[in-house]
C-alpha cells in the first residue's frame, strides 16, 4: 500500500499555470503502480512551497499522510522538511507542504555517496616546530633553535624575494634550484591533512516513460511539468518587488516498500531540484500519439532529475539514518 493520495476534480490541472492557480493531482507513474503486487516499492516526492509564493496552491492535508500496513497513519502530523528533529530548524521558516505527491517506480540506479573535503597544506618550518613540540620526546630547546632558524629563513627568503623582483622571476627560481641542487637537499614542507568540510550530497534519479494509454501518456507530462514548475524561482510582481526572486519549491523524497518507508536503505532529507533534464525522443528518433488529448505527446520520454540536499550530513543524522 502506497501513500494516500488527495484526489481533486480538474481532468487537466496543468491549463490553470497562466491564470496564477496551480491546484494539481497527485500523480502515479505507472497508474496502476499501488496495485501490482509485483512491484511494492516506489519513490514518493513531496513538494514544500514557499508561503509567499503568488500561486495559488492547495495545502497539504493528513490525507497527504503516509499510511502504514494496518491502514493507519504512519505520523500524526506532516512531517515538513524532515526537519523533527533537525539542528538546523527548517520547520521555522516560512514553508509549507502543497497537495502535490508525486509516486513513481523506484529507478535502476539509486546511489548515495558521503564525501569529505580534505586538503594537503604545507606547514613548512612552522610544521616542523609543532611536531618537535607535540612529539613523544619534546625539544623545547630544539623548538627554539628552529624558531631562530626560521627567523633566519625569513631573512634569507626577503633577500630572495628581493632578487626575484629586482631580477626577473626566473632568475630567483634559478637560484634556488641551483642551491638546492648544490647542497643536496630541498625543502621539505611538512604536507599535512587539514579536514575543510562537508560537501551537500547529491542525487540522481532517472525516469524512462513508455506510456501505455492516454491516462499515463498524460500523467507523465504532469510529472514533468510538475517538476519543471516547482524547481523554478519566480519572480515578484509590482514596481518595487521585480527585483526579487521568491525561492523555488524544496522536495521531501522517499522510498516505500510494501507499504511503509523503506528502512533498509538511507533517507534523504530535504533537497533543492537543481536540474531537471528532458529528452523528448527516448526512443532515438521522434514518435508521438496521433489520438485524442495526447495526440503530438511523445510515445517514450526520459527524465533525469539531479538533487541537492539543503543540510549538511554529520554523524548526529547518519545517526538516523540519513
Amino acid at each position: 500500500m502506497f501513500p494516500t493520495l488527495p484526489q481533486f476534480n480538474s481532468p487537466n490541472p496543468l491549463n490553470v499555470l497562466e491564470q496564477n492557480g496551480y491546484n494539481v493531482n497527485s500523480f502515479t507513474y505507472p497508474v496502476d503502480l499501488g496495485n501490482d503486487p509485483g512491484e511494492p516499492h516506489c519513490i514518493v516526492f513531496y513538494i514544500n512551497e514557499s508561503g509567499n509564493t503568488q500561486y495559488t496552491t492547495a495545502p497539504a492535508s493528513n490525507s497527504a499522510v503516509p499510511v502504514n500496513s494496518a491502514g493507519g497513519p504512519a505520523s500524526a502530523t506532516i512531517q515538513i522538511n524532515n526537519q523533527q528533529s533537525n539542528q538546523t530548524n527548517y520547520s521555522k521558516q516560512n514553508i509549507s507542504r502543497v497537495s502535490t505527491v508525486i509516486t513513481m517506480y523506484i529507478p535502476p540506479a539509486v546511489q548515495t555517496s558521503y564525501a569529505t573535503d580534505w586538503d594537503n597544506v604545507g606547514l613548512g618550518v612552522p610544521g616542523a616546530i609543532l611536531k618537535d613540540i607535540t612529539s613523544s620526546n619534546p625539544s623545547l630547546s630544539r623548538a627554539v633553535k628552529e624558531i631562530s632558524i626560521s627567523v633566519a629563513a625569513a631573512f634569507a627568503k626577503d633577500a630572495v624575494d628581493f632578487a626575484t623582483n629586482s631580477v626577473s622571476e626566473s632568475l630567483g627560481t634559478e637560484v634556488i634550484g641551483g642551491v638546492s641542487m648544490i647542497a643536496r637537499a630541498a625543502i621539505n614542507p611538512h604536507l599535512e591533512m587539514i579536514f575543510k568540510g562537508i560537501n551537500f550530497r547529491e542525487f540522481q534519479f532517472d525516469f524512462k516513460f513508455t506510456p501505455r494509454s492516454p491516462q499515463e501518456a498524460q500523467t507523465a507530462l504532469n510529472i514533468i511539468q510538475c517538476f519543471k514548475f516547482y524547481s523554478a524561482p519566480e519572480i515578484k510582481t509590482g514596481a518595487d518587488d521585480a527585483r526579487y526572486y521568491i525561492y523555488p519549491a524544496e522536495f521531501d523524497i522517499e522510498f516505500w516498500s510494501n507499504g511503509r518507508p523503506n528502512t533498509a536503505i538511507n533517507k534523504i532529507s530535504t533537497c533543492a531540484c537543481t536540474s531537471v533534464n528532458i529528452n523528448w525522443t527516448g526512443s532515438g528518433g521522434w514518435s508521438s500519439f496521433r489520438t485524442g488529448a495526447i495526440n503530438g505527446a511523445p510515445v517514450e520520454v526520459n527524465l533525469s532529475l539531479q538533487f541537492k540536499e539543503l543540510e549538511i550530513m554529520t554523524k548526529n543524522r547518519i545517526g538516523q539514518n540519513f
